[in-house]
């Protein structure tokens, strides 16, 4: 079985070639488990106690945040889902709004 994201590529087999099902399993960022629960091999997810935060948008600027700690905070809790939506990191480093002290 291949995964790619939450899609799962299935064949009956170890050569290579077309699957011979293909499906979605879970949402993004989930962790996937394969177990016997039941006296049957399943999949089930872990998923994490908070997740996916909702999309804030533009809802915030540098002058926001007293301090670059804070708002790089605030950049890593949301852009692995939505990327720089707050337009925090004007120079594509990762960095947010670097001219706060």
């Amino acid at each position: 079985m291949v995964r790619r994201g939450i899609a799962f590529h299935a064949r009956n087999g170890n050569s290579s070639g077309r699957a011979a099902v293909s499906f979605a399993y879970g949402n993004p960022g989930d962790v996937v488990l394969v177990g016997d629960w039941d006296g049957n091999g399943t999949l089930g997810v872990r998923r994490d106690a908070g997740g996916v935060p909702p999309n804030p948008g533009d809802a915030v600027n540098c002058p926001d945040f007293a301090m670059q700690e804070q708002a790089q905070e605030w950049f890593n809790r949301y852009h692995p889902y939505y990327g720089d939506v707050a337009g925090l990191d004007v120079d594509g480093d990762l960095i947010a709004c670097e001219t706060l002290s």
